[in-house]
């Protein structure tokens, strides 16, 4: 695509999103978002040490086993 036709391809993905009002929910959602983030829990805690001792793939298998452990809904 040359520049032009990206540029206005940009502005009406833009023009969307600010329809559907994606930013002001993006904006509410923001420190709930931080909060999430910010977060101690146990299992959070349990993956961070897997990380560490036993590296990213074991942390993902042991994360990945305990959601495929929840109930269908």
């Amino acid at each position: 695509m040359d520049q032009d036709a990206v540029r206005l391809t940009k502005r009406a993905i833009n023009r969307s999103f600010e329809i559907m009002g994606l930013k002001q929910a993006l904006d509410a959602n923001l420190e709930l978002a931080v909060e999430i983030e910010a977060l101690e829990t146990p299992s959070r805690v349990r993956f961070k040490e897997i990380v560490k001792t036993r590296g990213l793939k074991a942390a993902l298998d042991w994360r990945d086993g305990r959601l495929n452990d929840l109930p269908n809904q």
